[in-house]
């Protein structure tokens, strides 16, 4: 998308929460963003801040670094081992067949995680995404979360007509950023 195609979709956007998000377009019509995307005179993209470079003209070197620690030690969210007792009747009955069932079978559950490969992969702290792909890849994960913190206040938007916030206020996310696998 070349400059005149991204301003003509920023004003179609703009009309559009205006008519249907009155809320959140006065919230977007008067953001003046406080960082630039620019490209360094190596070729690699950097934010440009009021502070100086993000990554100071370092992104791949610094991302290399950054997913040479998280593989020593990946983050995971674990859930402890299924056992019959835990649940209602009818459902232990289940877990409990099914448990008897995989023992026959020879059929062994690991207590924690034997491969890095993960069904769902959270990623918390987007940068500039050079990481993304290596961690999608590695994990061999179906549900990729991106996600950042926001720690600013975000006022609460309403749709036209709902009576339900679409953003809590004041909502903070604090600590480092961080991938976990789960």
């Amino acid at each position: 998308m070349n400059g005149q195609e991204a301003i003509k979709r920023r004003e179609r956007n703009l009309e559009f929460f205006r008519r249907f998000m009155p809320d959140l377009h006065r919230l977007v019509s008067r953001h003046s963003p406080s960082s630039q995307l620019i490209v360094t005179d190596t070729g690699e993209p950097d934010i440009q801040t009021p502070g100086g470079l993000v990554y100071q003209g370092r992104l791949g070197e610094v991302v290399a670094g950054q997913l040479q620690r998280f593989w020593r030690a990946p983050k995971r969210f674990l859930i402890p081992p299924l056992k019959p007792g835990q649940f209602d009747k009818m459902t232990n009955q289940f877990l409990d067949g099914l448990l008897k069932r995989a023992a026959a079978e020879k059929i062994e559950f690991a207590d924690a995680p034997t491969t890095p490969e993960s069904y769902f992969l959270a990623i918390f702290g987007i940068g500039l995404g050079l990481h993304i792909d290596e961690l999608v890849e590695k994990t061999d994960c179906r549900s990729p979360s991106p996600m950042w913190p926001e720690t600013r206040p975000v006022p609460a938007v309403r749709a036209k007509g709902s009576r339900n916030a679409t953003a809590s206020a004041n909502r903070k996310f604090p600590g480092p950023l961080r991938t976990v696998l789960i």
